[in-house]
């Protein structure tokens, strides 16, 4: 019996022995592999994010022109200039002018006849500007006052 004991514990060592694990070596391997994924990575993912926050402010922007439209419709006259403004009043938003988390602030200033120019600040420092005749466009502007002079 005590020979059959044996038996089984030289055997059980022998397939402790085959069994192997991670080396120090490959395990620092896969860490820097990760590392630098993760280097490449977490840039794309940022500049991701801005241009999303940008996309948002453009959003809010051309809602801000098509409000003015509505509004200068509506009451046949175009309504009163906004100046870097965070909130909107109800007049405003229910023309359609939204402003969302990522715009610290809209502008809208009335020109001569229907002509216009509406502009917006994003979080990440773009403005963003259009007129009654063109498009919303990147600013070369870096201020809100100064994209609608």
């Amino acid at each position: 019996m005590i020979a059959r004991i044996k038996n089984a514990l030289a055997a059980r060592r022998a397939e402790l022995k085959e069994e192997k694990g991670f080396t120090l070596i490959e395990l620092l391997v896969v860490v820097i592999i990760i590392g630098i994924l993760a280097a490449i990575a977490i840039p794309v993912y940022v500049g991701v994010q801005n241009n999303a926050k940008d996309s948002a402010v453009q959003s809010d922007v051309a809602n801000l022109k098509t409000a003015v439209v509505s509004l200068e419709t509506s009451n046949g006259t175009m309504p009163a200039g906004l100046t870097a403004v965070t909130t909107l009043s109800a007049t405003w938003t229910g023309a359609g002018a939204t402003i969302g988390s990522n715009t610290s602030g809209l502008t809208y200033k009335a020109g001569t006849g229907t002509a216009f120019c509406v502009a917006g600040l994003s979080s990440t420092g773009s403005v963003f500007s259009g007129t009654d005749t063109s498009g919303i466009t990147k600013s070369a502007a870096t201020t809100l006052a100064a994209a609608c002079p």
